[in-house]
């Protein structure tokens, strides 16, 4: 495993969950990882629609990057547990909430991949829409929507206009959008 980034093996399993072509960058050099574009535009031919379906290719596109940007960042997620577990860090507070900091983090780290934007603003949304935790105050995770907003602040952190409207969208006031930035860098180092 050594010289295969974490990127590449994240998206590696999206692709596999997509049942995509093997990927270029596997050929090429080990160490590139794929872009999740390269993963999303292997959807046509991985992507099933019930028969009947007027889903457009636009909307199989749509689908193909929630689903592709909530599986990422929930590996990104399980495998800042496997780190924190394998190598005994110390975690001050919520470790579902250092490691969701973490699957972001890795998200949105230096990449360019336009797929990537789109998928995070996904992950957003699930979380604003879930109701999954929303009211399990005793909790190991905190509830759904102060996850949603904990990537909001780290989106806005690393990239504050980029990312207004989404922040804008979710109603977080411009005096904590402020405050994001400290965020983004604490969790980034």
């Amino acid at each position: 495993m050594a010289g295969i980034s974490m990127r590449f093996l994240v998206t590696a399993a999206a692709a596999a969950l997509l049942a995509c072509a093997p990927c270029d960058a596997q050929d090429a050099d080990e160490t590139a990882a794929p872009s999740f574009s390269d993963v999303i535009a292997n959807t046509d031919a991985a992507w099933q629609e019930p028969d009947g379906s007027a889903a457009t290719p636009e909307d199989v596109e749509q689908k193909a990057l929630f689903f592709v940007g909530n599986i990422a960042w929930l590996v990104f997620h399980e495998f800042g547990h496997g780190l924190i577990f394998e190598y005994q860090l110390p975690v001050l507070g919520k470790e579902e909430d250092a490691v969701d900091s973490f699957a972001t983090i890795n998200m949105i780290a230096e990449s360019e991949d336009p797929a990537l934007e789109t998928m995070i603003v996904d992950v957003v949304d699930a979380w604003f829409e879930a109701g999954l935790y929303a009211n399990l105050t005793y909790g190991q995770h905190s509830i759904d929507e102060q996850r949603g907003y904990a990537v909001v602040c780290l989106l806005v952190g690393d990239d504050p206009e980029g990312y207004k409207d989404v922040a804008d969208d979710a109603g977080m006031p411009a005096d904590r959008q402020a405050g994001c930035k400290f965020e983004f860098e604490k969790a980034d180092n």
